[in-house]
């Protein structure tokens, strides 16, 4: 308590050490030991000589002599205040459970409430756009089917979120074609991307054994969770989706995701708080951009639960990229993977391919593809390049054209192929007038294979 034998030696106890409000508990536990009587103990607040609280756990009990005759009382003070910071402490952390978990189960009983009139509006909406309109309520329509979608998002995110959280959120374990989901979500979010101006391509060894057994259904929703990100926090450039086997035991596979774009990026003071809920970079990023912060927290919290782990490397005006890891089970499926598929070896002319494209993350995707499959690959970055290469004679060229996004970006919805498109077009034939030897394929934006 701070004070010396000194001062305390020869002073009352009761009147001189205890407070007003205990004196008369204190007092009457040491009177009843004095008289013999059992007492139980008594916690009571003791204050020392520098005015700080300390918590006492007083046992008194009555001294006798060797005739039984009662002598004084002996009183024994125990610090507790450790013990009962803990105590409060665990009283507090279960309040606190008590209320996130009624907290949870009203989430996701208002969510399914919710969900139910919601898929009732979209099911109404989408019979009403079967249907003959005018192009105001067309628009009005699609307005809200963007809307509703909007929502079902949101819902969808807090019914996950409230899963974890409660620990009840279980995944699936089915066999799938890690490389079919892959290109999937990036074929979900072309549209978005093409609507920007922006390329988006993937890159997976072709080699890569891909049949595993885990959860498709989360693993997509990461994907398209990242993707959907650099799509939108970009308005210039690309988005490149990255897989790459990190790791093989007998019975499991580790798999690298890598989500590279050239956006805006993110200080770091911002990347601390990207992964906690309802949490952004900062509150304009809300205004303009929109969003709610859950998506990478439970995208995070998905990576764990697929015993792998989620970050991001990014500096502000440099792009970022976001990563995860993942272990998936070998499936027992029989997937023989042979690269190349094919020979080349017994034709008697060389044959190679040109790739042409202005943007060199899908150039260099191509050529790493084209590589996989043993053809030999030249590329370059436009029409003109592809010609000089295509002048050399005794060889069989197949002139592979990926025409730049922004040259068709207005002509989205169009019935008409993009201006853009027809001149690569007519560059390409004029290449092949030129070259009896060379063949071309063009690929296009995947908006745009219906046109």
């Amino acid at each position: 308590t701070g004070f010396s034998r000194e001062e305390v030696v020869g002073r009352e106890l009761v009147e001189v050490y205890i407070r007003d409000d205990y004196r008369e508990k204190v007092r009457e536990v040491l009177m009843e030991a004095l008289a013999g009587n059992e007492t139980s103990n008594l916690e009571f607040p003791l204050f020392t000589k520098d005015n700080r609280r300390v918590e006492v756990l007083l046992n008194a009990t009555t001294r006798r002599d060797v005739t039984g005759a009662i002598v004084g009382v002996m009183g024994v003070g125990q610090d507790i205040t450790e013990k009962r910071r803990l105590m409060e402490q665990e009283a507090l952390l279960l309040q606190a459970q008590a209320a996130n978990d009624t907290k949870s189960q009203f989430l996701a009983t208002m969510s399914h409430e919710m969900r139910t009139p919601l898929n009732v509006i979209m099911g109404m909406n989408q019979l009403v756009m079967d249907t003959d309109l005018t192009a105001e309520q067309r628009k009005f329509t699609e307005q809200i089917k963007t809307s509703a979608e909007s929502l079902l998002f949101l819902i969808n995110d807090i019914l996950d979120l409230t899963k974890i959280e409660a620990g009840k959120l279980e995944l699936v374990s089915i066999d799938f074609d890690l490389r079919q989901v892959m290109e999937e979500a990036v074929d979900s979010v072309a549209s978005k991307a093409l609507e920007k101006g922006l390329e988006i391509c993937s890159y997976m060894n072709p080699a890569t054994r891909t049949q595993v057994v885990g959860d498709p259904d989360r693993l997509r929703q990461i994907f398209l969770n990242l993707l959907s990100n650099g799509i939108k926090f970009t308005n210039i450039g690309q988005v490149y989706l990255l897989v790459e086997l990190e790791e093989a035991t007998s019975t499991h596979e580790t798999f690298r995701f890598k989500v590279f774009d050239s956006g805006i990026g993110i200080s770091e003071e911002g990347q601390k708080k990207l992964f906690s809920r309802f949490s952004q970079v900062d509150s304009s990023t809300t205004r303009i951009y929109g969003g709610t912060g859950l998506g990478l927290a439970i995208s995070k919290q998905f990576s764990e639960l697929m015993d792998g782990s989620m970050g991001v490397h990014s500096d502000v005006g440099s792009g970022s990229l976001f990563w995860f890891t993942a272990v998936f089970r070998k499936s027992s499926i029989p997937q023989d993977v042979a690269f190349p598929p094919f020979e080349l070896s017994h034709m008697t002319a060389k044959v190679e391919a040109v790739v042409v494209t202005p943007n060199d993350t899908l150039r260099n995707s191509m050529v790493r593809y084209l590589e996989a499959l043993d053809v030999p690959t030249v590329s370059v970055n436009d029409m003109s390049g592809a010609a000089t290469v295509c002048k050399s004679e005794g060889v069989h060229r197949v002139l592979i054209a990926c025409p730049p996004v922004d040259a068709m970006v207005n002509a989205a919805g169009s019935a008409e192929i993009p201006e853009g498109l027809v001149g690569t077009v007519d560059q390409m034939k004029s290449i092949m007038a030129d070259n009896a030897k060379v063949h071309s394929i063009l690929l296009c934006p995947i908006t745009f294979l219906s046109q």
